[in-house]
Order: C-alpha cells, then structure tokens, then sequence
C-alpha cells in the first residue's frame, strides 16, 4: 500500500460510484472488480470523484446506445423468420394429345392435338428462423462484440488514474 496515494476499494470506503453507472447493468461491479488495486490520479478525493463523475457523465450514455443495440440484436436473433422463394420457369413446353374415335366408323384414325404452353412454378417457404448453428454463431458474435464494448468502456476511465511509468 503506498504512503500517499489511495486506492480505488480504499477510496469506495467512503464514496460510491457515480449513479449513472447503474444505467448500464452490471458495469458497476465490473469497473470496480477492474480498477479495485489501482491508484487515484487526483490528489484529492474530491477532484477525482468530479472527475469520475464527468468522464462517467460523457461516455455511459454513448456506451449505452450501443450496449442496447445489440442486446437488441441478441433479443432478435432467437424471433426471426426467413422466406424463402423458389421460381422454376421452364420456358414453352410442347406436348400432343390424341383424341381415339368413339363409335365413328368413318375414321379409324385418331385425332392429333397440340398444344404449346409456357409453365412457371413460384415456391414460397416461411421457416421459423435460422438454424440452431446459426444461432449459436449470430449469438456468440453479438456476445463477442459486446464484451469489446465492455473492455473499451473501461478504458475509457484509465487516465483518471495513477500510471507507472
């Protein structure tokens, strides 16, 4: 422990986080779980609390957008669909029928016919949504992503403390 300097779990002893920590959940605990063994960078208290308080004031609401956005993505994930349409147009197809004759003695022939039509089929698949597999790794990206968020949010409070040089 240093003579004259404090660090963050000393300094939380007596003062709490800035409220709006609370906004982002669990990022309370996780800043102090970080920062606990670090040195202040104030030679007060009170400086580095108004410090802390305008850093957090600037960035938490920034953060918080995108924290959001994909806890949005992640919520999705699991409720959407997927159409799917399948078009086969196989062109003209030619065909010829015949006609036998029903008690006509006159012609023992049977009648040609043909008939020239174009055909298209239209396919319309609506699934419940992606894959398991899928899921998994749209899941595990979005979680990625927001652990990045999480690591450069903290960060973002590094200069308020002490480093060594």
């Amino acid at each position: 422990m240093a003579k004259y300097t404090e660090l963050l779990s000393e300094y939380l002893e007596n003062n709490a986080l800035p409220v709006i920590f609370n906004e982002i959940t669990g990022f309370a605990d996780l800043f102090t779980g970080y920062y606990a063994d670090y040195e202040i960078g104030f030679e007060t208290e009170t400086l580095f609390k108004l410090k802390l308080e305008t850093k957090a004031n600037i960035v938490i609401p920034e953060y918080k957008k995108i924290i959001t956005q994909v806890e949005t993505a992640l919520n999705q994930v699991l409720t959407t669909t997927k159409t799917r349409q399948t078009t086969l147009n196989a062109g003209e197809q030619a065909s010829q029928s015949y006609n036998l004759p029903y008690n006509n003695v006159t012609s023992v022939e049977p009648s040609q016919k043909a008939h020239n039509d174009a055909f298209e089929n239209v396919d319309t698949t609506v699934e419940s949504g992606a894959t398991i597999d899928e899921n998994l790794r749209i899941i595990a990206e979005l979680e990625k992503k927001r652990d990045n968020i999480f690591e450069i949010l903290l960060l973002e409070f590094k200069q308020l403390f002490m480093c060594i040089y």
